[in-house]
């Protein structure tokens, strides 16, 4: 470490690999490979149903970066990651559901079809 950063560390600190660093150590160069595909392609299909929603719900679009702000950083570890991706989709999932119901808020279609 001293080598690349020019500090000094206690014996026994431990670092965070990253998702990448995480798949080459469990699986291997080809394992690891397709270990980032499959969670690229879980990255994919969130943006994929935040796009989809976010024709009824346009407000998710400014919820996309919270909901990526932890996958995206170097320094985390993958459960961390995936934990926070599942939470935070659950819990603007829940908000949506409470808005919905406290506000009477209506999807976004609903509202161009009654103005036809």
């Amino acid at each position: 470490f001293m080598k690349y950063s020019g500090m000094r560390i206690k014996r026994g600190t431990s670092m965070g690999l990253s998702s990448l660093g995480d798949a080459y150590v469990n699986f291997g160069t080809f394992g690891g490979a397709i270990f980032m595909f499959i969670l690229g392609f879980i990255y994919s299909e969130v943006l994929n149903v935040f796009h989809k929603k976010s024709k009824d719900y346009p407000v998710l679009i400014l919820f996309t970066t919270l909901v990526f702000y932890y996958p995206i950083r170097p320094d985390c570890e993958l459960q961390t990651i995936l934990g926070h991706l599942v939470k935070s989709c659950f819990l603007i999932y829940i908000v949506l559901i409470v808005w919905q119901k406290e506000f009477r808020l209506w999807p976004a279609s609903m509202w161009k079809k009654s103005l036809s």
